[in-house]
């Protein structure tokens, strides 16, 4: 019997990734304004997984205007046509990710919480699991500081496992991500068991991985205690990833003030020229956020 195929959000169709980010989109608009920081964080997610620029003038388009569709219709679309796994995998996903844009301005208002609450009840996430997003998005905040990465991983898996997070969804999701053939616990913890030389064969593998693209930086994020002999660390390979991401955001942002500003020169209906000035704005100013600040781990 053939194994189902099961698709990481990067790899998922460009219209379901366009749904997905519409979802994420509110977040930033919920409460009746822009926000630079939350605009950066849309920015950041929307270069994690490669959102193509056709489909970013759909997410401006969608910004922008004021009558949105149902949220629950809007919910269901984007998991049309995925399998169970990657329904796990875009609901879960979701939920840190809009816990990130959430907390790009260091505070939670009414409606974001509301807005949280209503993913939640659609996508029939329980308090623990939402309550395990959390914990996994303030740990993000001080990961490198972590010591016993290993036992974390450990204990993140058990506990996924126990409130009934499947471990695919938290493979692709983020936490497990990228580490391919070598699976989740056969791979980092059979890490220690492993032999030197098989231990520096894994890691020249890994690396190779990156490289060639197969990897992404989310595998990084869960062995950057190794150290090769040759001092090869995979810290510094963690943070050249989170860079890419960042100056791939930095490059939509500039895309999409160009595709405005074209815009901006051919539209006539003034209901919609002020709010793509005022859209282009604060792209200004969520470019120059970007631009100004460090990458982290989203």
């Amino acid at each position: 019997m053939e194994r189902e195929k099961v698709r990481p959000l990067e790899k998922l169709p460009s219209r379901t990734k366009l749904i997905y980010c519409k979802l994420l989109s509110l977040m930033v608009t919920v409460e009746g304004e822009l926000n630079q920081l939350k605009l950066a964080e849309l920015y950041r997610l929307m270069a994690n997984i490669k959102l193509p620029s056709s489909k970013r003038e759909q997410i401006i388009e969608y910004i922008i205007t004021p009558n949105k569709e149902s949220l629950e219709l809007i919910c269901q679309a984007a998991i049309n046509d995925l399998n169970q796994q990657e329904k796990n995998i875009l609901r879960f996903s979701l939920m840190k990710d809009l816990m990130i844009i959430m907390g790009a301005d260091y505070s939670e208002s009414k409606e974001e919480r509301e807005y949280i609450s209503e993913i939640q009840k659609i996508y029939e996430i329980t308090e623990e699991q939402l309550e395990f997003f959390k914990n996994e998005y303030r740990t993000d905040q001080v990961f490198t500081d972590l010591k016993d990465t290993k036992l974390f991983v450990k204990h993140t898996a058990a506990k996924a496992m126990a409130i009934g997070i499947p471990i695919t969804a938290i493979y692709f999701s983020g936490t497990f991500k990228g580490l391919g053939p070598f699976g989740i616990l056969s791979g980092l913890l059979g890490l220690s068991k492993m032999k030197s030389h098989k231990k520096e064969s894994y890691l020249a593998g890994l690396v190779i991985s990156i490289i060639m693209g197969f990897a992404t930086y989310h595998s990084l994020k869960w062995i950057i205690d190794y150290n090769s002999k040759k001092n090869l660390k995979l810290q510094l390979l963690l943070k050249e990833e989170m860079r890419k991401i960042q100056d791939r955001g930095i490059r939509y942002i500039s895309e999409d003030i160009l595709s405005i500003d074209e815009r901006i020169e051919d539209e006539k209906d003034t209901n919609l020229l002020i709010p793509l000035q005022e859209l282009r704005l604060i792209l200004e100013k969520t470019k120059g956020t970007l631009i100004h600040t460090e990458p982290h781990i989203i």
